[in-house]
């Protein structure tokens, strides 16, 4: 089925502004009602595994070794039989680089680094194998390139090259300051221009677009921004996993660090490095849309995710489409894995993976990818709601009024997770819309509750696509000759 939506504008980061009065709202109330996480006191790392188990712990150990196994106070958090799904190191604060980096690259897949996009490159058809066309980029932060030969001496300080493939990125931003919505076929100039196209191809020191009044060339040297035009989430999924692994054996792994960089790669292209000595501790990660090794300093890794690669979090998926119905002011946008302040996801008590927060009512536009064959998701109002707040869930296809598939219970108060269970998907569903809807509950709001939409922040946790694992398999090695075949180079 064809896109049958128009896109929407989509936020890339977390910490978006909000309408002064609804936060500020928000704010007096929620230390009125002293809201507070159940993590223990002194525990500084919280996981749940596979198997829906909870472990908190002070201490993470071993991770610095190949050979050796890594644990949280004990509990094994690889093991074959549970490995974790998700962990947080809740001490990790998130920094704001976005004030001092010189741009910022994002990928399809929910990926995104801080570097300086400095041109194309052809690439070698004489190496062996054969090295692909790349964007040439100039790291920033704590990331390093692993052994890589375009390390340089710049200025008298180091600065770090690395090649990226362009079929995977989504945003390119240049300069500093605050990120803008993303606008997919939009491309902002340093002069405050602004140019829609159809069609992007990357030259060695700019682009060649196609827009509405014909074909144009654009320096880089002009671009402030690149929003490529919307890609298919799914192919590039596949083509993701016919990088990194197309036997669809190995588990994927995704980091994030407090710089705000998200980094996704497979365990079996994951090395940790640094022996016995914590402090020098790193994951040396190879993502499917880069030629080089990342090397991560361990100490700036604030969360990671594990999951088979027929699970795949919504999170990871791109909305097509976001609806906000504001009763009160300018509305709020969506934030993805974050509450809709830019928080953490909690809710009763505890501290949630992955997802999104929202401000009902509004609604969530997602594309069903073709080898899904069932959905998950848990809903509840975020902290931030305190024992206030009013709102339902609605799980619908294609219409935002059809018959739900999913329809919660009228929730008040931060104190209760819903959980959807697995809400089964054929092929019949392939490429239609799944409808993730918000609702105010304006006209059966219980007396007492909040007025209007106040405090009716609703995160949607966890959210997950249960694909069908021989028929992913089939689609990723039919995508194999066209994929590098030994994965990202060291």
């Amino acid at each position: 089925m064809p896109f049958a939506v128009q896109v929407s504008r989509q936020p890339a980061l977390p910490g978006r502004r909000v309408p002064l009065l609804p936060r500020f709202a928000i704010c007096v109330l929620q230390f009125a009602f002293g809201v507070h996480l159940a993590a223990a006191a002194d525990a500084r790392y919280v996981a749940v595994l596979s198997d829906g188990s909870r472990v908190e712990g002070k201490e993470l150990r071993n991770w610095g070794n190949p050979q050796e196994k890594p644990q949280l106070d004990g509990t094994e958090l690889l093991s074959p039989s549970r490995p974790f799904r998700w962990l947080r190191d809740l001490a990790a604060t998130t920094d704001e680089p976005r004030r001092e980096a010189s741009g910022l690259v994002e990928l399809i897949g929910g990926d995104r680094f801080f570097g300086r996009v400095l041109g194309f490159l052809p690439g070698g058809a004489d190496a062996r194998p054969a090295t692909p066309p790349y964007l040439l980029v100039a790291l920033e932060g704590p990331l390093l390139c692993a052994g890589s030969p375009l390390t340089v001496e710049a200025g008298g300080g180091r600065r770090t090259e690395i090649r990226v493939l362009p079929q995977f990125v989504r945003r390119i931003v240049w300069g500093k300051g605050r990120s803008r919505d993303i606008e997919p076929g939009v491309l902002l100039l340093r002069d405050g221009g602004r140019l829609a196209c159809q069609s992007l191809r990357w030259q060695a020191d700019g682009v060649r677009v196609l827009t509405a009044d014909g074909i144009r060339q654009v320096p880089l040297a002009e671009l402030s921004e690149v929003c490529l035009p919307q890609a298919d989430a799914w192919q590039s999924y596949c083509e993701e996993l016919a990088a990194l692994d197309a036997e669809c054996k190995s588990r994927l792994v995704r980091l994030a660090t407090t710089r705000g960089c998200i980094l996704s790669t497979s365990l079996a292209h994951l090395e940790a490095t640094g022996g016995w000595d914590r402090t020098a501790w790193c994951h040396v990660v190879r993502p499917a849309w880069c030629l080089d090794a990342l090397c991560v300093p361990f100490a700036t890794i604030q969360a990671w995710w594990t999951f088979a690669p027929h699970e795949v979090p919504l999170s990871r998926w791109p909305p097509l489409r976001f609806v906000s119905r504001p009763m009160l002011g300018k509305g709020w946008s969506w934030q993805v894995d974050r509450n809709v302040e830019g928080g953490l996801l909690a809710s009763a008590k505890q501290v949630h993976g992955w997802g999104f927060g929202v401000h009902a009512p509004c609604e969530l536009w997602f594309e069903i990818p073709p080898a899904a064959r069932g959905f998950q998701v848990r809903v509840g109002l975020d902290r931030l709601a305190g024992s206030g707040g009013c709102a339902r869930a609605l799980v619908c296809l294609d219409r935002p009024d059809a018959a739900p598939r999913f329809r919660s219970k009228l929730l008040i108060g931060s104190s209760e997770v819903v959980d959807a269970g697995t809400l089964a998907l054929d092929k019949r569903d392939a490429r239609r819309l799944l409808i993730l809807v918000a609702d105010a509950a304006g006209r059966d709001r219980p007396p007492g509750a909040d007025p209007l939409d106040i405090r009716d922040t609703l995160d949607w946790i966890e959210p997950l696509w249960l694909l069908d694992p021989a028929e992913l398999r089939g689609e990723v090695q039919k995508r194999v000759p066209a994929a590098r075949p030994s994965g990202p180079q060291p």
